[in-house]
């Protein structure tokens, strides 16, 4: 009973209107209904059994205190859970790929790794992953992955491939200082028809974490949360508290202004593990495949 109750809220955030996958359809644009899986379940038994305690949470709050990256010290206490390959496979088949096999995909943002290795890897021949963060790029290499630490907003490292048919940003816009600029760095290596997979928690709340050494970023280190008004690279949203109304924003506007044409989207929770407060929490993301115009 209490696993049914844990469970509740997440499958709600799988959930759209009627009106809104009307909307969509009349765009074109295809739903692909999702359900909290095996893989997700599996993940929060794992958050319930291995909750941390008050010492672990206490004395990670001071390691974020004492770090340079606040990004670097959350990967010292948090597990995250964004999609399954079945939920990905799902996206892509609806999309019209049922089987589908990139050549060249590139993962920009990839944090330790696990989309890369646990999905990407089981749809695409050569996976390439950026990160700007030194900790998890070096857990990148260390998982054998051709890997670079860049911040694609500045630099491109790959010079040696210069073009991908697979684009993967995955709750990375909210988390950059500057989220047209990647984008537009981004799409540099997509050819016209070629696709990009994108996930952003909604509404959108831009935030990036402390000093990075790639980019010019707020001093001190501290986790820098940037009000909307102020975010340096605006995506054009002056958008509204609803998931759905954001929903329709991201979709309708803000991509198609970056030249990329939606095809399919879900709804899905991207699962956070807890610490001595709560087993987990979640946000609540959209999760589409899109082409390059």
């Amino acid at each position: 009973m209490f696993a049914k109750l844990r469970y509740r809220n997440v499958e709600r955030a799988f959930r759209i209107s009627d009106q809104l996958r009307r909307n969509a359809e009349k765009k074109h644009v295809k739903f692909c209904e999702l359900e909290l899986d095996e893989t997700g379940r599996k993940f929060l038994d794992s958050c319930r059994k291995n909750r941390p305690g008050t010492m672990k949470t206490m004395l990670h709050r001071l390691r974020v205190m004492h770090k340079q990256s606040f990004y670097d010290a959350q990967a010292d206490m948090y597990s995250l859970h964004l999609a399954s390959l079945t939920q990905i496979k799902s996206l892509l088949s609806v999309a019209g790929l049922s089987n589908p096999m990139f050549q060249n995909i590139l993962d920009v943002g990839a944090g330790e790794g696990k989309i890369a290795t646990d999905i990407l890897s089981n749809i695409g021949d050569n996976i390439f992953v950026t990160e700007t963060s030194e900790k998890y790029f070096n857990k990148l290499k260390e998982k054998g992955l051709t890997a670079a630490h860049a911040d694609l907003s500045h630099q491109y490292p790959f010079e040696d491939q210069p073009h991908f048919d697979l684009l993967v940003l995955l709750n990375v816009l909210d988390r950059t200082q500057d989220p047209g600029k990647l984008i537009q760095g981004c799409l540099e290596r997509i050819l016209p028809g070629g696709l990009v997979l994108i996930s952003s928690p909604l509404p959108f709340r831009p935030v990036y974490y402390g000093k990075t050494g790639l980019s010019p970023v707020p001093s001190g280190g501290e986790l820098a949360e940037i009000a909307r008004d102020k975010f340096p690279e605006k995506l054009g949203m002056e958008g509204s508290a609803l998931w759905e109304d954001s929903a329709e924003w991201f979709m309708f506007d803000a991509l198609p202004s970056f030249g990329l044409t939606p095809l399919v989207f879900s709804r899905m929770p991207y699962l956070v593990s807890g610490d001595m407060t709560k087993d987990f929490s979640f946000h609540e993301n959209i999760i589409l495949l899109a082409e390059r115009r």
